[in-house]
């Protein structure tokens, strides 16, 4: 090995150790997001419980309901939709790390000579791939992927139909739906 490719090897091998940092910063990243989620929900679930519209007529008969805007039950499934417009941007940002974690790789298998060699180090971005990847998993781990979007889909299904049922004047139940609708489905898409 040459000085030069010595000197490409290290710069490799350090840029290799801040892509997984990055990734380790990326799953502290879906954690916190996991415990925003649930204090949305716990949020969402109090307000839909303790409160209704203040243009139903039989809101103001209970002394335990509180009467709220109508727009509250509008801009409510907004924080769920934010959350997963977050989580698809980052993930959009994991999926680039990815490809290029694995090129970085091959160029370290190929200054090192490891070709041939059964376990190539570094290899985890390979390693992983077979596990996240959609394509190259197997069916459990692509029937995982499915669950998780199924229950973030029913998740501001729920959300949805829990503020639509709120809303007492039906120009702003059709508002409320075709905005809602709209960012989740503008959010939804990836950007790369």
């Amino acid at each position: 090995m040459t000085n030069k490719d010595r000197e490409r090897l290290d710069l490799l091998l350090r840029e290799t150790a801040e892509a997984r940092d990055d990734d380790r910063y990326l799953f502290a990243q879906y954690a916190v997001i996991v415990g925003a989620a649930v204090v949305v929900i716990t949020a969402m679930a109090s307000v839909y419980y303790f409160t209704c519209s203040e243009s139903n007529p039989n809101c103001h008969l209970s002394d335990k309901i509180t009467p709220v805007s109508d727009w509250i039950y509008i801009g409510a499934p907004l924080l769920p939709i934010a959350l997963i417009a977050y989580t698809i941007f980052i993930s959009a940002i994991a999926v680039l790390r990815s490809y290029y974690l694995r090129t970085i790789e091959l160029e370290i298998h190929d200054l090192t000579d490891q070709k041939d060699s059964r376990l190539q180090i570094p290899s985890w971005s390979h390693v992983t791939l077979e596990v996240t990847g959609q394509s190259h998993a197997g069916g459990l781990a692509r029937l995982n992927l499915f669950l998780i979007y199924g229950i973030v889909l029913l998740m501001v299904a729920e959300c949805l139909c829990l503020a639509f049922g709120r809303i007492y004047d039906p120009r702003l139940k059709v508002f409320a739906l075709t905005t809602d609708v709209f960012l989740a489905g503008f959010y939804s898409q990836p950007r790369f």
